[in-house]
């Protein structure tokens, strides 16, 4: 759960305002996409840079990483996940999600990372996000300023039903 009051959260959202790119044509099959997929409305937000801070002092990210390793490797944690290729050197900014009322912090190896069998067929809340990321990867990009304010609310049943 957030640790700062349901209130506080709310006040993120209703300040934030959409992504530039929430409502182009592509994004909107891509969230249509989504929601047949793992079942949840996806809302593309941005922050201001301290709106962003706030919430991830309020709610940080769980640096106690496990990893592994399958067709890429996977450093994941309580409300954290990072999938990458074995040996990455490029560490950008994590994006947050908002699932449930719980912030997750979610980060692919832009443009290298593809959603295939061995991401796809994973079933956890973590890895069905990282899918919805790789689904908007081309979109959320890598400049590290815009990635630190993006917040993406999912709203339904995260579940994969394909």
């Amino acid at each position: 759960m957030l640790k700062g009051s349901l209130t506080d959260i709310q006040q993120f959202v209703s300040d934030a305002k959409n992504a530039s790119w929430n409502d182009q044509e592509d994004v909107v099959q891509l969230k249509d996409a989504i929601k047949n997929t793992w079942g949840v409305d996806c809302q593309v937000l941005r922050l201001s840079q301290q709106q962003s801070e706030a919430l991830k002092q309020q709610n940080p990210m769980d640096t106690n990483l496990q990893s592994g390793v399958d067709e890429y490797q996977t450093d994941l944690s309580s409300n954290s996940i990072f999938i990458h290729t074995t040996g990455v050197w490029i560490r950008l900014p994590y994006v947050m999600f908002l699932y449930r009322n719980r912030l997750y912090y979610v980060n692919i190896e832009p443009f290298v990372v593809q959603l295939r069998r061995s991401i796809f067929n994973k079933d956890d809340t973590l890895y069905h996000m990282a899918k919805i990321m790789i689904t908007l990867n081309y979109h959320i990009g890598t400049d590290e300023d815009g990635r630190k304010t993006l917040l993406i609310l999912l709203s339904g049943n995260l579940s994969q039903t394909t």
